[in-house]
């Protein structure tokens, strides 16, 4: 995954000089992460796919907010996914500043394989508004709920960050356990209304569930009706779908 892995290069670029302790320690010093914003503004994030429907948000502006560590822009001619290296390094070093003071041994792999957990959540979220936004095409879907849009593709990154987690061969597999744990506390500690609902679609039925109505296809509740297990039937095709959509990173 080329966009993933040249982002994960810039983010941990920014945090070199990393000198090794003793014992294999990663040391990094404050006057390394002084630039960190607060977290707070990653915590109270507007939802993108609202500030697209309504025309104002242009994901290449080069004043973009802090906040904004991803995009997706609608399908037009194609859809576009883009990841901001600079706010992501941002976001991670404002993590960093509050999770190493509580754990106690971290290495540089683990400093890396956050990085990378940090990017790929962000990736796999647009992916999903590509996703939606091509299924709705598909289905010809009218009514459109940005704020729950927003809930199921923070369930859906955290979903597949937990199987990457789980796969015993990905680096984010082999990380701190402590480390691992504070950093998907901290990241998806949101107070902002669509993003801090995602919970609600926390494991795999609800969120199926929450999928299908979010989506609503032609005639989904009399397939449902019918047993049609249309909830897995969508989630099968997310993630599927080839070309159509440009991805960089800026």
């Amino acid at each position: 995954m080329t966009l993933v892995d040249e982002t994960v290069k810039e983010i941990v670029k920014s945090l070199e000089p990393m000198e090794s302790g003793d014992f294999g320690e990663i040391m990094i010093y404050p006057e390394q992460l002084e630039d960190a914003p607060s977290l707070d503004i990653y915590q109270q994030r507007a939802p993108d796919c609202l500030a697209h429907d309504n025309g104002n948000f242009d994901c290449s502006n080069d004043d973009i907010s802090p906040s904004i560590l991803g995009c997706y822009s609608p399908m037009s001619s194609p859809g576009t996914l883009i990841l901001f290296k600079r706010n992501l390094a941002q976001f991670y070093k404002s993590l960093l500043c509050t999770i190493l003071p509580k754990v106690r041994f971290v290495s540089r792999s683990d400093i890396e394989a956050g990085a990378r957990l940090v990017t790929l959540g962000t990736y796999y979220h647009e992916r999903f508004h590509f996703d939606c936004d091509l299924l709705r095409n598909l289905f010809g879907t009218i009514k459109r709920d940005p704020l729950l849009e927003e809930s199921l593709a923070v369930a859906y990154e955290r979903l597949l960050l937990a199987a990457d987690r789980k796969d015993g061969k990905s680096k984010i597999s082999r990380m701190n356990g402590a480390f691992y744990a504070l950093l998907m506390d901290y990241a998806y500690a949101y107070n902002s209304p669509g993003y801090r609902d995602w919970s609600a679609y926390a494991d795999d039925v609800r969120f199926s569930a929450g999928l299908v109505s979010h989506l609503q296809p032609g005639n989904y509740s009399r397939m449902q009706s019918n047993g049609v297990a249309l909830g897995e039937f969508l989630v099968g095709m997310l993630g599927k779908a080839t070309g159509g959509l440009i991805e960089k990173t800026v």
